[in-house]
This record gives C-alpha cells, sequence and structure tokens, in this order.
C-alpha cells in the first residue's frame, strides 16, 4: 500500500492553545494511507515562538517557518512553494479534524472525479462575481487540492489578497489584477478561470450559535473537521458582546488549553438536539454540498454519484 503525503498548511497568529489542540486532534486522526508534512507558519510574537519551537520543533513530521504577518493568504503562498505532498491542505489553527477521513476522502474525491478543491464554500463569490465574473470560493480555513494546482496558483496570481504582494518577496507572474479582494478570492477565481477542474463544497453539518447575540460558536464540516470562530484576538472577535457561553469556554481554553475535555463539550453541542435545546431551531442551520464546474452550479442529492461515493466511503 503506497501511502498519499499530504502537506497541510496551519498559519498561527496568536492561536497557540488552538494550535496545540489541532495538531493533537491531527495526530489522533491519522489514517493508514495518508502521511502527513505539516507546515506551521509562525506570525506570533517572539515569545510564543519560542514555545512552538519547543513543543513542535523535534517532530519529525512538522516543519516551522517563521513569517511576518502580512495577511491570511500569505502563509499558503509560502507553504505551497516549499509542499513536498502529492496533495495540499490549508488547515486554520481553530480548526481540528474529529475523523480520520478528514484527508483520505478528499483525497479519494479528487482521484475519482478531478476535483481541483475541496472544502467549505464561504459566499464571497456573491460578493465580488460584479468585478471578477462567475466563479465559486472555497474558503481556506479547510480546503484540499492536489498541491501542484495550488502551486500553479501561487505562482500565477497568489492566495495573498493583490493589495498586499508589494509587501512580500515573493514572485507572482501576473500582478495586472488591481482588484481589493478579499481573502483568496482572486486565486479560487483564478482557478475557474482557468478550468483547473470542478470543485466540492462538503456539507456543514452544523452550526453552533450566532455571533454577537449567542455564545459558542462553529461549525462541523462533513463530519470530518470542527471550525471554531474562537481564533482571534478579544478585541477582534467583540468578546464583550458575546454571550456567557462562549466567554467562559474562552476563558477555559486560554487557561487550560484546547483539552480533549473542550472538544467534546463543542462536539457535544453541535448534537442536534443540544443545538435545538440551547439555541433553537433557527441556529439549526445545515447546508448541502454543492458542485461547481464552468458555471454549472447544484446541491447534491442523495441519488448523485459524488454524494453515493461519499457515503460509501464515510459509512463503509
Amino acid at each position: 500500500m503506497t501511502k498519499k503525503l499530504v502537506t497541510v498548511c496551519i498559519p498561527v497568529c496568536y492561536e497557540f492553545e488552538f494550535l496545540k489542540g489541532s495538531i493533537r486532534q491531527i495526530m489522533k486522526n491519522k489514517h493508514d494511507e495518508i502521511e502527513y508534512e505539516i507546515i506551521i507558519c509562525d506570525q506570533t510574537s517572539p515569545e510564543m515562538s519560542n514555545k512552538i519551537n519547543e513543543l513542535f520543533g523535534n517532530n519529525p513530521e512538522i516543519k516551522i517557518i517563521k513569517i511576518p504577518r502580512i495577511d491570511a493568504g500569505y502563509p499558503i503562498d509560502v507553504a505551497v512553494r516549499m509542499a513536498k505532498g502529492e496533495y495540499f491542505c490549508s488547515l486554520d489553527a481553530d480548526a481540528f479534524p474529529i475523523s480520520n477521513l478528514w484527508l483520505y476522502l478528499p483525497v479519494k474525491l479528487i482521484e475519482e472525479f478531478g476535483f481541483s478543491f475541496i472544502g467549505k464554500e464561504s459566499g464571497l463569490h456573491l460578493s465580488y462575481n460584479r468585478q471578477l465574473g462567475e466563479y465559486f470560493h472555497l474558503n481556506n480555513y479547510y480546503r484540499v487540492s492536489k498541491t501542484d494546482v495550488a502551486k500553479r496558483i501561487s505562482e500565477e496570481v497568489g492566495f495573498i489578497r493583490p493589495q498586499n504582494k508589494r509587501r512580500v518577496d515573493l514572485i507572482y507572474n501576473q500582478n495586472h489584477h488591481s482588484i481589493s479582494c478579499d481573502n483568496g478570492v482572486l486565486a479560487q477565481w483564478y482557478s475557474d478561470d482557468q478550468n483547473m477542474g470542478p470543485k466540492l463544497s462538503l456539507m456543514m453539518d452544523k452550526i453552533i450559535g450566532k455571533t454577537p447575540n449567542l455564545g459558542v460558536y462553529g461549525m462541523v464540516i462533513d463530519d470530518l473537521v470542527f471550525h471554531m470562530v474562537f481564533g482571534q484576538t478579544n478585541e477582534e472577535c467583540g468578546i464583550g458582546n458575546l454571550g456567557n457561553d462562549y466567554k467562559s469556554l474562552n476563558e477555559e481554553i486560554y487557561s487550560n488549553g484546547l483539552t480533549d475535555e473542550i472538544i467534546d463539550k463543542l462536539l457535544s453541542l453541535s448534537k442536534k438536539e443540544n443545538i435545538l435545546n440551547l439555541y433553537g431551531e433557527e441556529n439549526l442551520r445545515i447546508n448541502g454540498r454543492q458542485y461547481y464546474e464552468s458555471g454549472r452550479h447544484k446541491f447534491l442529492s442523495d441519488e448523485d454519484e459524488v454524494t453515493k461515493f461519499i457515503e460509501k466511503i464515510k459509512y463503509q
């Protein structure tokens, strides 16, 4: 059995406690057919950098690279250009795997159907379609592709915001795009403009809470990854306006770390019955799998070939 090497890029700015929990979950959810090359893009303070190096510096599966904090796309440009894996995954530090299929399933889907990207749709394409035309945007908090696809995009137009290219020493072959885009917009537009292949947005099974009115907030992506929206400074997320549940859990994480007990608590909160009891029907938001290719967009039915393939792998 030949294992697939997947490069996993994890940018970290100040989410050290979340990073520890995420790495623990990554190591806990290994698959027999997947090998890791983890690149931590360290954008933290010198003190935090020392902690990251002390904790992960001796792990042969982990590389740590110190970079300036420019924007959320810049670490992806850095990591994908040094990636050795056949596949490339971007993963936020405040996201963590909850199944050993978290990389295996996207890899098998890419092999079977030729997807350019697999991840979670963000809606940013709806904000920029007037300027750029029709395309489909998958966010970088959990997104998988073949490395050569991501590398080509990085070298051509970059995952970095166009307005920040002048701040880095990387070379981008095309600099004529003047639109001021949000994170990764131009990269995802370019993959469609160049017909690199269909995209698959995985299901968002559940969402917990709703900022700024409710406390705990996060999403479960196709039973593969739990993504929190904790990885921000208190000022950035406006923690004073969030619920007591959020503040309490946030304080607990920064006091004790993202422990297994907290992870279990988050996953318990994501259960349908608990969302209904705690937050009400309006906060049980489920978004199905979506397929996009060459301007054709559709939600996948239970009878779709891709759906059947996913269900077979998930429940075989």
